[in-house]
């Protein structure tokens, strides 16, 4: 999970280098200055680091080497070299030749070294950029997506319907369009009203009866 504002400088530190993020405690009540600072204190851990134990340790592994490749290589010519005179030449001329060229090497072997660690450095801020850009990237693919389908259901909601007008038209035409099926419908409807009529007389008659009957014993 990504460190979204700079928080584990705080406690990825081994001791004693922990007590140096006593700096970070001026930051660490505002989110976008402790996300400055993080980084700052970042790069300094890492320069220090390396200043202090990596690039020593380097530089005299590499100083260590510069006598025995010195040595060996005056062993070399003198076990291929199958002419005296042209061994006893080439060791001549590397003894005067070889200082120069073994410092000119260890030279460029920590100018290689001191690349190798700032781009170690650059790539590692740009893969947190990379890996930022690569997620609003996902969110943009997954949002689009989102509207596509919510368009397709938006679609089918709106065929379906278009269907169910043309439906009811259809049969607002065919009703329009056969006058028997109207008069039949309307004389269904008076003959379902006309029945209900009767129904509430015969109720009505049949209370008007009890009552007379009611009366009748009364008197």
């Amino acid at each position: 999970m990504a460190d979204e504002w700079g928080y584990e400088e705080l406690v990825v530190h081994p001791p004693p280098v922990n007590y140096l993020t006593i700096l970070l405690m001026f930051s660490v009540f505002k989110a976008n200055m402790m996300l400055r600072g993080s980084h700052i204190f970042s790069m300094f851990i890492f320069w220090l680091e390396n200043f202090f134990f990596f690039i020593p340790q380097m530089l005299i592994y590499e100083t260590l080497l510069v006598p025995l490749i010195y040595l060996r290589l005056i062993y070399n010519i003198l076990r291929v070299e199958s002419s005296l005179m042209n061994a006893i030449g080439l060791v001549i001329a590397w003894l005067i030749i070889g200082p120069f060229y073994l410092f000119y090497s260890l030279l460029v072997d920590m100018f290689y070294y001191f690349k190798v660690l700032l781009d170690y450095h650059e790539d590692d801020s740009l893969g947190e950029e990379q890996a930022q850009e690569d997620e609003l990237q996902d969110k943009i693919v997954i949002y689009n997506e989102v509207i596509d389908t919510m368009r397709a259901i938006m679609n089918m909601f709106k065929h379906k319907k278009s269907r169910l007008l043309k439906r009811k038209k259809t049969a607002q035409g065919l009703a329009t369009s056969s006058p028997r099926k109207q008069v039949h419908s309307e004389f269904g409807i008076r003959n379902e009203n006309e029945d209900k009529g009767n129904q509430l007389l015969r109720v009505s008659n049949k209370f008007d009866l009890l009552e007379e009957l009611q009366r009748q014993r009364e008197d």
